[in-house]
């Protein structure tokens, strides 16, 4: 605006002016009035614009803002719902292995089978035990590990023990595994020996022979080196002998031939049937023909199936049952035989003894001894060979070691129930 514009227009709110200058002078003002409307809508415009602009940067702004806090909420959920499905997860996997377990735990220790009163891991540890002691000669298996497991399964873990003195050794470990009350797997295997055996009781050694055998005098020339090598032994020196008899004996009978020696007779021997179970000897003439061998001409082989028992004889007695002093030896063996056989697949996955048909032989012969294993000091064991009862008998030697302990003075089975009585 110019200062001649300025002195008109101070000319014009005075009222000096002409009537042409005054029309020029409003024409003008009204020039100004337009552009400033049109100013005034441009810098509005303007204004809306960055304004819009403000306002769409600000949500482009709050939307991220808005997006990063949708993700995180979502990231978040996603997160918790894998907690509580893993939480889930857990929970039911625990409530399965829980309740599997329990029932498994019921299944074999509480669950009632046979007529004995008894659960299946005890009844068939029983079984497991029983054999050792009846078919492995002076023998008993320590069970090491009895645990039901989870979905069924079970596993029992033991080894035989051999006693000499007061040494034990370990010879075989047995494991045994079960799933729904089956056997699936059973692994016996000697501390001496890497492979695995199917049989648990088979004595190699052939420890025993029967009476009546035609060439007994051939392994009867071995008992020199026997009674040799006791008399070799250094004292302080506890031995186990095996004698074959030359006959057959009455279990009380043979108990009381030891009656005050210094040795004890930890195992006897008795006839059953079983003696060479599964060994199919066949016998072959000068022609080449060959025939399954008959009973009397299994005599002069090594027993390799023995079957017998401690003196106590009181085996399988279920829960509550206390031992029966007017149950003689021979019906002990009987009974404890008849409650193996009870348990099948058990004796079956151990032995190949038919321990039913062992009973009835048992209780046919009423369990008369043909072998015993006799324990103590070898100079004590050495005095066996002046009695009267040992002529004719087979005698082989097992375990020798160093022991300190002397053995009391026998007394014998008979004995023992007198002093017991009021």
């Amino acid at each position: 605006m110019n200062e001649s514009f300025k002195r008109k227009l101070q000319a014009y709110h005075e009222g000096t002016l002409s009537e042409a200058e005054r029309e020029e002078i409003e024409a003008e003002l009204e020039k100004l009035e337009a552009y400033q409307v049109y100013l005034d809508e441009a810098m509005n415009e303007e204004e809306e614009s960055r304004e819009r602009s403000e306002d769409q940067r600000r949500q482009r702004e709050e939307g991220k803002v808005q997006r990063l806090k949708e993700r995180k909420i979502i990231r978040r959920a996603k997160w918790k719902s894998r907690g509580i499905t893993v939480l889930i997860v857990l929970i039911v996997m625990g409530a399965v292995w829980g309740g599997s377990k329990l029932a498994t735990k019921y299944y074999y220790t509480q669950r009632e089978v046979g007529s004995t009163g008894q659960a299946m891991r005890e009844v068939n540890q029983q079984a497991l035990s029983s054999i050792v002691e009846m078919t492995m000669p002076n023998r008993y298996l320590a069970i090491n590990l009895q645990d039901p497991g989870v979905f069924f399964d079970m596993n029992i873990e033991g080894s035989v023990q051999h006693k000499v003195g007061s040494h034990l050794r370990s010879e075989k470990e047995l494991r045994q595994r079960y799933l729904w009350g089956r056997i699936r797997d059973t692994r016996v295997q000697s501390r001496d020996s890497a492979p695995y055996m199917n049989d648990l009781t088979r004595i190699e050694e052939g420890s025993f022979w029967l009476p009546g055998g035609s060439e007994r005098a051939t392994e009867q020339a071995g008992n020199a080196k026997v009674w040799q090598a006791l008399s070799e032994l250094p004292k302080m020196t506890v031995s186990e002998l095996y004698i074959s008899l030359d006959k057959e004996y009455e279990q009380p009978e043979l108990d009381d031939a030891f009656a005050g020696l210094r040795v004890t007779p930890d195992w006897f021997a008795v006839r059953s049937g079983q003696e060479w179970a599964g060994v199919g000897y066949t016998i072959g003439d000068e022609k080449g023909n060959s025939r399954k061998a008959q009973p009397a001409e299994y005599l002069n082989l090594s027993v390799q199936y023995p079957i017998g028992l401690s003196w106590a004889g009181d085996v399988f007695l279920s829960p509550g049952e206390k031992p029966d002093e007017t149950r003689s030896w021979a019906d002990g063996m009987v009974r404890a035989l008849k409650r193996i056989a009870q348990s099948p697949e058990v004796a079956k996955s151990v032995s190949s003894i038919d321990f039913g048909a062992a009973a009835a032989e048992v209780q046919k012969n009423g369990g008369k001894v043909y072998g015993v294993v006799v324990t103590g000091r070898s100079e004590e064991l050495a005095k066996l060979q002046g009695k009267a009862w040992m002529k004719g008998a087979i005698v082989r030697m097992g375990e020798s070691m160093l022991d300190t302990e002397q053995d009391d003075p026998y007394v014998p089975q008979s004995q023992r129930h007198e002093v017991s009585l009021p």
